[in-house]
């Protein structure tokens, strides 16, 4: 078993060694991304961008929260687990 374990170690060390260098070389020589800079901006904004409602006005005071609604509460079944010593 042990000559077994020797030769898989071995084994998986080789397939990782080629598999990185397999994977360097493949980006090296991969397509080299566009420049930052270009001449007209890519991005077209819409003529007018839509809003938000307006804030309601805190200066009269403290404002009336609603409770949150009565709901039944979470019951779930979780069995226990029993060990009989070791």
């Amino acid at each position: 078993m042990k000559p077994l374990k020797w030769i898989l170690r071995i084994w998986i060390a080789i397939a990782s060694v080629i598999g990185f260098l397999g994977g360097w070389a493949t980006l090296a020589h991969a397509g080299k991304p566009a420049p930052a800079t270009s001449s007209q901006p890519s991005i077209n904004l819409p003529a007018q961008l839509p809003t938000l409602a307006p804030l309601p006005n805190f200066d009269n005071g403290p404002v009336q929260l609603q409770p949150p609604a009565q709901s039944q509460p979470f019951q779930s079944f979780m069995p226990s687990f029993r060990t009989r010593g070791s």
